[in-house]
């Protein structure tokens, strides 16, 4: 990766998963040496036989006690 992100020392995790009327949604938390670490986001996606055809990626919040 470049650019803004490059600098972050970053790691993912996907915490759930759920299928609903042909999208599936994946909850992922990200942690780095970033502002507001751990973040969760949610990837939000449509299949085509394998592949992915169609990406949203919700940002849910900051998830730091």
């Amino acid at each position: 990766m470049t650019g803004t992100v490059a600098g972050y020392k970053l790691t993912s995790g996907v915490v759930s998963g759920k299928a609903h009327g042909g999208e599936f949604v994946a909850g992922v938390v990200v942690s780095g040496d970033f502002p507001g670490s751990p973040y969760r986001l949610d990837y939000r996606f449509k299949l085509a036989g394998n592949k992915i055809y169609e990406l949203t990626i919700d940002p849910i919040g900051s998830v730091a006690a």
